[in-house]
């Protein structure tokens, strides 16, 4: 699984030099690592990252970067953005993958596991991990591509009665397809909803509680 490390300090301290060094530790592992950067960020001149101590080496910018095909970003084994306070709130909310997860649930060793609903696969899932509470929001355009993205799901699955057709499915085949592009709006709030009616007493009780809080209004819909 992938992760994510975020590396700040005071103007100085070798940012630049350490996302250089690292850089060059895939290298001597035959791996591959592509340097990234804001076009903001114009100092050592054009796609070039270097730091004061002298060490530099090409990159590509940030936006060009977005535009790659997952096949192009999943081709190296380390990406390191350097000077990413300059990336706008657009950029930083990139992403390259929407999977819908069944069946999460933490294991005794303490890790966190879920079944990959494309692939059937069970893997091990990120504590801190995004994810969706379902509330999407499309341009119009979105609804004939995901009507194609559905008839091709209809014709692969046409023998699978309990194939079920998500919206992280049609969502990560436009991202895929690099036709579409996703940005997530991050908030502390708790998803709850009723799937079951073993869930409708719980939802039931988290009405009542934001109504008594004023979160909800009272009565909540109104003739």
């Amino acid at each position: 699984m992938a992760k994510l490390y975020f590396r700040y300090g005071v103007m100085g301290s070798s940012k630049s030099a350490n996302a250089l060094m690292v850089r060059y530790n895939y290298e001597e592992r035959g791996q591959q690592a592509l340097m990234v950067k804001p076009v903001i960020d114009q100092r050592e001149g054009q796609c070039i990252v270097g730091s004061r101590i002298g060490l530099s080496h090409a990159c590509i910018w940030f936006e060009d970067f977005q535009n790659m095909s997952v096949e192009e970003i999943q081709s190296y084994q380390c990406i390191i953005v350097d000077e990413a306070q300059f990336l706008s709130r657009e950029q930083v909310s990139f992403l390259t993958d929407v999977v819908e997860h069944h069946k999460i649930a933490m294991n005794e060793d303490g890790k966190i596991y879920g079944e990959n609903n494309v692939t059937g696969e069970t893997v091990e899932l990120a504590p801190k991990a995004l994810c969706s509470m379902n509330m999407w929001g499309f341009t119009p355009d979105y609804f004939d591509k995901s009507e194609e993205i559905f008839t091709s799901f209809l014709e692969k699955n046409v023998n699978e009665l309990k194939a079920e057709f998500y919206i992280p499915y049609a969502i990560d085949c436009i991202i895929k397809e690099g036709i579409g592009k996703c940005e997530l709006l991050s908030t502390p709030s708790r998803w709850f909803g009723v799937t079951f009616k073993e869930d409708r007493p719980g939802v039931v009780a988290k009405f009542q509680e934001f109504a008594d809080k004023g979160v909800y209004p009272t009565p909540l819909y109104k003739k």
